[in-house]
């Protein structure tokens, strides 16, 4: 990492003697590469990030838009879906701190003819902008997240902040992120919330719906809670079980649903074994119907301390399941409280348990807010969110981008 440091220090004065800083473009119709860390975990495991990939870049390729689509790591298993749709992303196997993938990014550029680098994730942010202020195309930054910043790879970004074209974050949250933690400045800051084809989202049959969770190894009278999510700590799974352990005992009829893997699987195992939870909590592993998850739950949680925007919320609402979540990061800004959700104070677990019950209690109250939820969720159509994409590739052409107020 301290090589990485010393060689993108040397970089950037390289850049600032052979550089102009006005660096146009003649050509104002988008030629696009589209660049981030990686596409997804180890294991076939896929992140918030991943789900925005699969839902936008193949929409975005189909409005005929010239469009490269590049991943720094390695290949990943859900290549193949965006292969399924006309996609065939580049990886270039290069490690976390590889600087070799600098020249790679500026080949690339140049033999594509590229005139905007959409950039995510820190090391993509990073290398994107250098390879883009290198070859004289335009830079977009897209945030998907709050994650602390490590001080190098802080210094780093704000040393750079200034050569950053435009930034997009997924929810007023994370553009505040970007101002006061990246260093952006902030009329280079906008608001792009996530796309969701809520048209995937539709009720499960009866049949279907008995068969999913008898493989889930639910009864029917079960009432069933569900977390869905990457088991990392920032998701809130330990806090939350502790603390609920005494609900969930005095509940029999409630099962905990815990969808999804990560580096937490094993101590959360461990933590439901000494709570003895082993009866009332279940772990489903990495699952790939995510629809279909919650169309045989009751309620969706969402105990997360930090969370971008929060997909899991936005599908739910899709999907017509009524959501319980903590008031952090971009959720407020899908959840109305008592509107089209329900939420609790960060960290306040006894509150969110609160919640749960009135949701799994008060049908009248879980079957407005879910209606609400529903005509919510149709607003982050992937129509809208690629016309909107398409025209701020169009203003950082033609020098017309502007931020907005956070």
């Amino acid at each position: 990492m301290c090589m990485t440091f010393h060689v993108a220090f040397c970089y950037s004065h390289s850049l600032r003697r052979t550089m102009p800083e006005d660096h146009k473009q003649a050509d104002t119709t988008p030629n696009v590469l589209f660049l981030s860390d990686h596409l997804g975990y180890a294991e076939g495991l896929i992140h918030g990030a991943t789900t925005y990939f699969l839902n936008v870049l193949p929409a975005l390729k189909q409005t005929g838009i010239p469009l490269t689509v590049c991943f720094l790591r390695d290949r990943h298993p859900t290549a193949e879906r965006l292969e399924a749709d006309g996609i065939k992303p580049i990886f270039l196997n290069r490690g976390k701190w590889d600087i070799r993938a600098m020249g790679d990014l500026i080949r690339l550029i140049r033999e594509r003819r590229v005139n905007v680098v959409h950039a995510a994730g820190m090391k993509g942010i990073l290398l994107g902008r250098l390879a883009a202020r290198r070859t004289g195309a335009r830079f977009l930054a897209h945030l998907h997240d709050t994650n602390p910043l490590d001080p190098v790879t802080k210094t780093l970004q704000q040393m750079f902040a200034g050569w950053t074209d435009g930034c997009v974050g997924i929810s007023k949250a994370v553009c505040e992120y970007a101002v006061n933690t990246m260093g952006l400045p902030r009329d280079r800051v906008r608001v792009l919330y996530n796309a969701l084809p809520a048209e995937r989202y539709v009720a499960l049959s009866v049949g279907d719906r008995r068969d999913l969770r008898r493989d889930l190894n639910l009864a029917d009278t079960d009432q069933v809670v569900a977390i869905i999510g990457r088991l990392s700590p920032e998701k809130g799974h330990d806090p939350f079980l502790r603390a609920s352990a005494e609900w969930l005992r005095a509940r029999p009829a409630v099962r905990l649903l815990i969808v999804g893997d990560g580096p937490l699987r094993q101590p959360l195992h461990d933590l439901v074994k000494s709570l003895e939870l082993e009866e009332r909590v279940i772990f489903t592993g990495h699952r790939d119907d995510v629809p279909a998850i919650l169309g045989v739950s009751d309620v969706i949680v969402i105990p997360s301390l930090r969370e971008g925007l929060g997909y899991t919320a936005l599908e739910a609402m899709a999907a017509g399941c009524p959501v319980a979540a903590f008031n952090v990061g971009g959720l407020p800004e899908l959840i109305e409280d008592q509107a089209t959700g329900l939420l609790a104070p960060s960290g306040n677990v006894p509150h969110l348990l609160e919640q749960l019950d009135r949701l799994l209690t008060d049908r009248i109250l879980a079957r407005r807010l879910t209606e609400n939820g529903q005509r919510r969720a149709n607003e982050f159509s992937v129509r809208a969110h690629v016309r909107d994409l398409t025209a701020i590739y169009g203003t950082l052409l033609d020098g017309t981008f502007e931020g907005t107020r956070v």
